[in-house]
């Protein structure tokens, strides 16, 4: 059973992804090449690195509780999280557009790279939980492969294809 704590977290994170999405669709573009127009598109990243840590801190603490059994998995609870996620990849994708426009033009964007490192995690931790579903099933039929295993094949056919 989710907590209070949880669903409010959950609420929140949905409510600050939407408001982001807002602010960057009436700051962010067009972008122009002035100082209140990048000091805009700053302000849009730090927002993102903000949203992004609320979100890292609701999923851990979600996460948390379904590992501990102080909560029991839900699959739509992480399709839940799962669409927050990408829908603040995709506002994400917009800034990151303008960002690497005025950085082709020689233009420093502060909190650029924090920023990035945000997505990178982001899309590391993102999962279809269907597929992940349907994955586990398989592993436990006896069918697939566990992920270390596949890893040190990759990692071994790469090492062969080198020599």
């Amino acid at each position: 059973m989710a907590t209070a704590t949880q669903e409010a977290g959950i609420t929140v994170l949905s409510a600050a992804v939407e408001s982001y999405r807002s602010s960057v669709s009436s700051n962010v573009s067009p972008i122009a090449h002035d100082s209140a127009a990048i000091n805009r598109l700053e302000q849009a990243l730090q927002l993102g690195v903000f949203v992004h840590d609320l979100a890292k801190s609701v999923v851990n603490e979600w996460a948390d509780a379904v590992r501990s059994g102080r909560r029991e998995f839900r699959p739509d609870d992480a399709k839940v999280i799962r669409k927050i996620r990408v829908t603040w990849l995709q506002v994400c994708d917009q800034v990151l557009s303008a960002v690497s426009e005025l950085e082709s033009n020689s233009v420093k964007v502060g909190f650029a790279e924090q920023f990035r490192l945000s997505m990178r995690d982001c899309r590391l931790n993102d999962f279809d939980v269907d597929d992940a579903i349907v994955a586990i099933a398989n592993l436990q039929q006896g069918r697939g492969v566990l992920l270390n295993e596949a890893m040190s094949e990759l990692r071994d056919r790469d090492r062969h294809q080198r020599n």
